[in-house]
């Protein structure tokens, strides 16, 4: 069985009867045009509860959360590569001090 799919202003109107607010549909219909819906989704979870958005969730915290955990994740690959390519190099560590 597989789900219907929605078009982008069907996915803004599935959070809104949720319960979701959404102060600016045109910007939210431009953010749900870059950011998958179901990535939008999985950053609301937290505020999820019984088929509905706990009070005063609004779709910019949302998207605030989304870039914010995707910039962690970022940092951190970044750290491990440059961890990766920093210890190579001898100059890079000969004066550590442990």
């Amino acid at each position: 069985m597989s789900k219907e799919y929605l078009e982008i202003t069907e996915q803004l109107e599935l959070f809104k009867k949720r319960g979701m607010i959404v102060e600016n549909e045109e910007k939210a219909l431009e953010k749900l045009v870059f950011i998958n819906y179901y990535k939008l989704k999985e950053a609301s979870l937290p505020f999820f509860f019984e088929n509905k958005y706990i009070e005063n969730t609004r779709f910019e915290d949302i998207v605030f959360r989304f870039y914010e955990d995707r910039n962690l994740r970022l940092y951190k690959r970044d750290t491990r590569i440059l961890k990766q390519i920093g210890f190579k190099d001898i100059e890079n560590v000969k004066n550590l001090k442990i």
